[in-house]
This record gives structure tokens, C-alpha cells and sequence, in this order.
């Protein structure tokens, strides 16, 4: 996605929810043999849907996977972390921030 490409991807974990069915890329049932080469067709016959799906998948990259939104992310749960472990010491929960 971050190199404008359109997926196409099965429904399993958390590929189905980086992918947009639709938007972004195409997402087919596991094992399913079928789906998948009618979804390669399908981008294959559409130049100018696998240029919108590419560019709707480098947006959604951009836009929610980001290194500042994963730090943000991954300092919140440091804080939620500590504030809990302070809790349960009788101690004020101190704030985090990025260095």
C-alpha cells in the first residue's frame, strides 16, 4: 500500500483490516482459488482502478500507519501502563513524552 499498489489479500487477521475491501485493494475468502484469480482479473482488466485503489492505499498508510501515530499510540499505552501500576502503589501517574 505504501507504494501506491493496489492488494488483493484474504480475510484473515489483520490484513482484512489494513485493506479497504473495495478502496484500497480486494480481499478474498481463504483458500479460495477462485476468488483470487477472479480479483487478479478484475485489477488486471482496470488500469484505472488499480490507480485509484494504489493511491487510496498509500493515503490510508500515510494517514493511520504512520511512525508519529505509531509512537503516539505506543506512549499512550505506556502511560495507561504506568498510571495503573501507580495506582495500585498510592503514587500520581507522571506524564510521558517523546524525546
Amino acid at each position: 500500500m505504501a507504494s501506491s499498489l493496489p492488494i488483493i489479500t484474504t480475510r484473515v487477521g489483520a490484513h482484512a483490516e489494513a485493506v479497504e475491501d473495495g478502496v484500497s485493494g480486494l480481499c478474498v475468502k481463504p483458500a479460495d482459488a477462485g476468488g483470487l484469480a477472479r480479483a487478479l482479473n478484475e485489477l488486471l482488466a482496470d488500469p484505472a482502478r488499480q490507480l485509484a485503489m494504489g493511491a487510496a492505499g498509500k493515503e490510508r498508510v500515510t494517514r493511520e500507519f504512520s511512525q508519529a501515530n505509531h509512537v503516539a499510540a505506543l506512549l499512550g499505552a505506556y502511560e495507561r501502563a504506568r498510571g495503573t501500576w501507580e495506582a495500585g502503589r498510592g503514587q500520581p501517574a507522571a506524564k510521558l513524552a517523546p524525546s
